[in-house]
């Protein structure tokens, strides 16, 4: 069945084709936890369908959060632009 959802990050409407009847998407819909309505999905297909975000849109997403960790001062946490003098509070006390 094709399952159209908008993605909360891009705001497009994405597209899964996934193994799934009206009635099981009914369950779920309906209060079914969705693990147990369709079990037979990954939890990929899960998370789409839960939130409308697709496994690539995540991988993404990722990618982009470690990017900008690597762009953390690793003693405060902030961005490119951090004032600290580069010490790590919690550690020295």
């Amino acid at each position: 069945m094709k399952i159209y959802r908008r993605c909360p990050f891009t705001g497009d409407t994405v597209m899964m084709d996934l193994p799934v009847t009206v009635g099981q998407v009914r369950q779920w819909k309906s209060g079914t936890l969705i693990q147990h309505a369709m079990p037979h999905l990954t939890d990929q297909e899960r998370e789409f369908l839960i939130s409308g975000i697709t496994p690539l849109i995540w991988q993404e997403f990722m990618e982009l959060m470690d990017q900008a960790d690597q762009n953390r001062c690793p003693a405060c946490g902030e961005f490119e632009e951090c004032r600290c003098d580069g010490m790590d509070y919690e550690a020295a006390s």
